[in-house]
This record gives C-alpha cells, sequence and structure tokens, in this order.
C-alpha cells in the first residue's frame, strides 16, 4: 500500500513539474553571416517542450524571402534532454543561399502547441557582391575548353551502343539460322504441256463462235470483239508478231514483210477495220458481211497454216 502511495505522488510530482516547464523555440544562424553572393550558409532550428505535448514544426517554403531561398532542408532530428526526460528537443538544419547582396531579414519561423503559437528570433543575413580591386583589369570571357580523350575512354562511355548493336546482330544470326535449317527444299515438277498448232486452236474458236450464233441475236459486237481477238490471237502466234496489243495500221505494217498475198492482206485488212467500226464506231453490217468476215479468218488460217512437213524442213 505503501508502494502505491510512492507511485502515485512520483507521478503527480513529474505531471505538475512538466506542466510547469517552458517551451523554447529559436532559430540560429550557425553558419557565416556575411556571405558572397551565392555561397551559402545554415541555420539551425530547434525547439523544446514536453514530451507529452504535441508539437507542431514549422511549415518551410523554398523562398524564405524575395532575397533568400532554401538550397537544402535536412530532417527533423528528435532527442530528449540529458538532464530532464521530460523534455523533446527538436532540431533542423537549412542551407540556405542568395543572390542579391544587401542585408537580408528572415521572419520569425512560426510553430504552434494544442493551445498557442509561438515564434522565433529573426535572422540578419549579410550578401557581398565581388569585390574589385582597382589594379584588376576586365577579362574577356573564357571560351570553351576542349579536352582530348583517349580511345579507351570513349569505348568506356559507349560501350552500351556496341553492346546492343552486336545483341542485335546476333539475334538476327539466331533467327536466320533457325530459319534456314527449318526450311524444307521442295523439288516442284512442272510438266511440259506440248503445245498445239496454232490453226488448231484458232480453228476450233471459230468454230465455236459460229455456233454461239451471236450476231444472229443482235449481239453484233460481242461477235466482232471475239472474231478479232481470235484473228490476233493466230498472227500473233504465226507470224510471231505482238498483234494483240497493236491497232489495226500497226498490224498491217508488221504483216507487210510476211509472205501473205496482195489479197490475203485485202481481205486481213477488211476483217480488222470492220471489226474496229463495229467495236468503237457502232457500225452495223450486213448479215452477209458477218457471215463474209468469219470465211475470210477461217480461210487466211487455213492458207498459212504450218504443216508438219513444214516444221520438220
Amino acid at each position: 500500500m505503501r508502494t502505491t502511495a510512492s507511485i502515485l505522488l512520483i507521478a503527480l510530482f513529474a505531471s505538475l513539474h512538466s506542466f510547469g516547464q517552458e517551451i523554447e523555440v529559436s532559430a540560429t544562424l550557425t553558419g557565416p553571416k556575411q556571405i558572397q553572393l551565392g555561397q551559402q550558409t545554415e541555420i539551425l532550428l530547434e525547439a523544446r517542450f514536453p514530451a507529452q505535448m504535441l508539437f507542431g514544426w514549422p511549415r518551410l517554403e523554398q523562398q524564405l524571402t524575395d532575397k533568400v531561398e532554401i538550397v537544402s532542408a535536412g530532417k527533423i532530428d528528435t532527442t530528449h534532454d540529458s538532464n530532464n526526460i521530460t523534455t523533446r528537443i527538436l532540431r533542423q538544419k537549412l542551407m540556405v543561399t542568395s543572390f542579391d547582396t544587401g542585408w537580408h531579414v528572415i521572419e520569425p519561423f512560426t510553430f504552434s502547441t494544442e493551445s498557442k503559437t509561438l515564434e522565433s528570433n529573426p535572422l540578419i543575413i549579410g550578401v557581398q557582391g565581388v569585390v574589385l580591386s582597382e589594379k584588376d583589369e576586365i577579362k574577356d570571357i573564357k571560351g570553351p575548353v576542349f579536352v582530348r580523350i583517349t580511345l579507351l575512354e570513349w569505348l568506356l562511355e559507349n560501350w552500351m551502343w556496341f553492346a546492343g548493336a552486336y545483341g542485335i546482330l546476333a539475334l538476327l544470326a539466331f533467327l536466320a539460322y533457325l530459319i534456314g535449317h527449318d526450311k524444307k527444299v521442295t523439288q516442284v515438277v512442272i510438266e511440259k504441256i506440248p503445245s498445239r498448232p496454232a490453226h488448231e486452236v484458232a480453228m476450233e474458236k471459230l468454230t465455236a463462235l459460229k455456233a454461239q450464233k451471236l450476231w444472229q441475236q443482235e449481239r453484233v459486237k460481242e461477235y466482232y470483239i471475239q472474231l478479232s481477238d481470235i484473228t490476233r490471237e493466230y498472227i500473233e502466234l504465226r507470224f510471231i508478231v505482238p498483234a494483240l496489243e497493236q491497232t489495226t495500221d500497226e498490224i498491217m505494217q508488221g504483216m507487210s514483210r510476211s509472205e501473205l498475198s496482195h489479197q490475203q492482206l485485202g481481205e486481213l485488212r477488211q476483217l480488222l477495220t470492220l471489226s474496229d467500226l463495229v467495236k468503237f464506231a457502232k457500225e452495223k453490217p450486213l448479215p452477209s458481211e458477218n457471215e463474209r468476215c468469219i470465211e475470210m479468218a477461217q480461210s487466211l488460217i487455213t492458207q498459212t497454216r504450218i504443216t508438219p512437213k513444214a516444221v520438220e524442213e
């Protein structure tokens, strides 16, 4: 019972002592108070308060003032007072700089507790410009300095490009090997079909055309298109003249050097010319002309065909 009472008295005393503690906040310029333009100096923020108290740290912006800015902010370190374990101490270091000459005032940093707000002391930082002696001469800005590097240094800096290129080449070679290894050689046997004589093919087509009776069904244009194509194809195969691609005049010019007689050339021109008139000028030949044209084609093929004896010769 006596032990319990002693513990309660100690706890009550510690509580009363903690409430009697004061909260201290400060901002100290631990680095140089006066710096050169662009140099840096250090600020130490510190706060002492009861350990069980909720405490708010200042919210820091990168720009402390329009002249002073924070370069880096360290982490907030937490310790306890060596003489009083119930007192917590928070510290944070700030590296600051300025690029404007003169004396710059840093406003107090604001700390907060559950019941009130506290402010640290303000700070003053002096920034000096570049001091030139009267004897110093104004010099031009130095140009870029070209530094020579060795081949080994260049390879060490660019080895990744070579490694990537060799890797791609190795992959392509591997794929080519797989494709070539798995590729099956297929032998294609092409049967040679003996070509039929041109006059046999042409006569069969003329017979089939005659059996269709196209012009008798008022399909005159279709009749002359087929008749012209059959005749041109025979000329091309028999006399080696590109008749399917040439005009009538070009065909006749080429056939003038053949062995055709004057009468055969005249009938061929008459047949091709009438076919052109029907196809392109909507000419309507007489029934007798329709019959006459197919007969001239048959006559030309019969008279100019190549016999087996002629082939042997």
